[in-house]
């Protein structure tokens, strides 16, 4: 099933939907596959999938999780400066992921 991102016009008695274009397949582009200005064709058939895209929601999750993650980082950094041993706050696994390395099971 495709997915597609469209702009719904309604004036009077008159619908306009505007799809979202795909710029590699449009091969009628007026902009020569170079629009800045215009994003959006009135043909299905150029219209971009958007089905494997990810959607806002996701994307917000995504940030979310990676700012909780700096700040855990952070706060790691900020107790180091303190003085405080690593070893003492964190478990090994903990401090393995701060090195992108697999946790030990």
């Amino acid at each position: 099933m495709k997915t597609y991102n469209a702009l719904i016009i309604m004036d009077k008695d008159k619908i306009d939907i505007l799809y979202e274009c795909d710029k590699k397949n449009n091969k009628q582009c007026k902009g020569q596959n170079n629009c800045r200005e215009c994003n959006y064709t009135t043909e299905l058939r150029y219209a971009k999938d958007i089905s494997n895209d990810k959607t806002r929601l996701e994307l917000k999750q995504e940030v979310y999780k990676k700012n909780k993650e700096i700040e855990e980082y952070k706060q790691t950094i900020r107790r180091i400066l303190n003085g405080e041993n690593i070893y003492n706050f964190k478990t090994l696994n903990e401090i393995r992921e701060i090195y992108n390395l697999k946790p030990i099971e």
